[in-house]
């Protein structure tokens, strides 16, 4: 019994000590960032109820919604295209998308809307709501019989990812508008936008061993390495480093946003979503501790008051800040996603702000 609980003993003070030398040695020797030794509750967090739903691998993005993930979209009023896309039925038309036997109007409402977990379609069905690009699209086909809409929107993107998912989904399909709901995942505080290159992803740089199981994975790379001569992906490039804030590197992206669906005859648009914490919205179920949380609304704040100053001085942004203000109800499912009134005050705001009439 004394020798089994020496072997257990030695095993538990041994194989951290192997996991940090393996740790140091890919730091040291290789230009790739070792797996932080330390427990990540946001990455985790971010890999509990949606490990499933965003399992799939995107090369440019980083990661995608699965192929097989499902969540009965037809009960919801919606089918699914593409892993990363889902359209909207058109109600009036009882027709399921732009690309299949539809007998669309020519030169009416063909729109796009992008974002994070705000936008995506799946995580508002996770968490048992409805999209504001539901509400969005209802009042769309109201007034315009062929409106089409297809949300694009993927849990934890941001304005980078979106200028190259401008440049690969949406150009190529002939879209007339392209919104983007834009917040907190401009914050690299939540580690969506990495610090040093702001193009790249945090999670996306989380998974640059392709491990799945992260058990002693820095264990797992540095074994590779010595028996086979290979790291599990090569040394990895995430571009020049960058030291702009928030709002600056926001505001490159809406603007190269805006040029790239401009030279393609596409209207775009920035939305500023609302959110707890900016605005004098004051939420009568939901309280976030500002002193825990200092460093986060410093950011947010110092971010949404310089985006709306940008707001008023350019014709293709929408200040939704102040949207709730006002509102007597709880308009959110937590302190950064509406719930489903405040998605359907958000998807019908939206909507009554664009001029659609003035494109055709």
């Amino acid at each position: 019994m004394r020798v089994v609980l020496s072997i257990l003993t030695s095993l538990i003070i041994f194989i951290p000590i192997i996991e940090y030398m393996s740790y140091v040695y890919l730091k040291d020797r290789t230009k790739m960032e070792p797996y932080s030794l330390f427990y990540d509750s946001d990455m985790a967090s971010k890999n509990t109820y949606t490990r499933n739903l965003y399992a799939g691998l995107d090369p440019l993005l980083g990661y995608s919604h699965h192929k097989r993930i499902r969540y009965n979209l037809k009960k919801h009023g919606m089918y699914r295209s593409s892993q990363q896309t889902v359209w909207h039925i058109n109600k009036a038309k009882n027709c399921i998308g732009k690309d299949l036997d539809c007998e669309f109007s020519h030169g009416e409402p063909i729109v796009a809307v992008v974002g994070g977990s705000t936008t995506d379609a799946y995580a508002a069905i996770v968490k048992k709501r409805r999209p504001w690009s539901t509400f969005f699209a209802d009042s769309c086909q109201e007034k315009f019989d062929s409106c089409q809409v297809a949300n694009m929107g993927v849990g934890g993107f941001g304005s980078a990812q979106e200028v190259i998912k401008l440049i690969r989904d949406v150009a190529p399909l002939n879209f007339t508008h392209v919104i983007a709901l834009h917040g907190p995942n401009e914050l690299n505080r939540f580690r969506h936008r990495h610090l040093t290159a702001p193009m790249i992803n945090q999670y996306k740089k989380e998974k640059k061993f392709l491990i799945k199981v992260p058990v002693l994975p820095n264990l797992q790379v540095a074994f590779r390495r010595f028996t086979t001569g290979a790291d599990v992906v090569p040394s990895v490039y995430f571009g020049n480093s960058s030291n702009l804030g928030d709002f600056e590197h926001w505001k490159i992206n809406v603007q190269i946003s805006k040029g790239a669906m401009n030279q393609l005859g596409v209207q775009y648009f920035t939305v500023l979503q609302p959110i707890i914490g900016y605005g004098r919205y004051q939420s009568p179920g939901l309280v976030m501790e500002k002193k825990k949380s200092k460093q986060y609304f410093e950011r947010l704040n110092d971010f949404y008051e310089k985006a709306v100053k940008f707001c008023e001085s350019v014709d293709y942004c929408i200040d939704l800040t102040d949207l709730y203000d006002g509102s007597a109800e709880e308009v959110f499912n937590d302190p950064r996603h509406p719930n489903d009134l405040g998605n359907k005050l958000l998807g019908r705001a939206i909507f009554d702000k664009i001029d659609f009439e003035d494109r055709f």
